[in-house]
């Protein structure tokens, strides 16, 4: 055999050396992008279940608390129940600020008036199209905000509520027929 019979020999093996590996690298490549993608998918799907519960618990509060309000009304009660969740003071999940109940004596009382009213669907559906679920949505995943209701503001109550004067909250603004208050610091 001769040299270039050889040296082309040595070259077809190496060619389809090469070729094998590089397609055994593409395949095993193409397998784990197929996992992480997977993955990946799994998570969004996972986060967007998530944000649609939430939203769901806000804009049925929404609807029980300011239904009726206009909407900048709305998107405070909104804003509220959102920052309740992000201070240390409250769950921080919103369903479970929207739920959460206390136990004074033999009383349950609820954060929520709503919520402790047996007559109350809990379960209650709100429409996409309702200003109650649009109040939410602005608030909860288009990140938008009612000027004077800033991140320390966690209460509110109707206007025809009378309160303790006592009571260790700041007003911070009235907004339809609710009275919003944040923490004395």
């Amino acid at each position: 055999m001769s040299v270039i019979s050889r040296v082309k020999k040595i070259l077809t093996w190496t060619i389809m050396s090469t070729t094998v590996i590089a397609l055994n690298v593409s395949i095993a490549d193409a397998a784990e992008d197929r996992a992480f993608g997977f993955k990946v998918a799994q998570a969004h799907k996972q986060k967007t279940k998530t944000i649609e519960r939430q939203l769901t618990s806000l804009a049925r509060n929404v609807f029980y608390e300011a239904n009726g309000e206009p909407m900048a009304g709305q998107m405070a009660v909104a804003q509220v129940t959102v920052n309740r969740s992000k201070s240390s003071l409250f769950p921080n999940d919103l369903c479970a600020v929207v739920a959460q109940t206390t136990v004074v004596g033999d009383d349950r009382v609820c954060q929520f008036s709503w919520y402790c009213d047996s007559r109350a669907n809990k379960n209650k559906v709100i429409d996409k199209n309702s200003p109650s679920y649009i109040a939410a949505k602005k608030v909860l995943v288009d990140g938008q905000r009612v000027a004077k209701i800033d991140k320390d503001v966690m209460w509110f109550h109707e206007d025809s509520v009378k309160v303790n004067p006592r009571w260790p909250h700041k007003v911070a603004t009235k907004i339809g027929n609710h009275v919003f208050y944040k923490r004395e610091k």
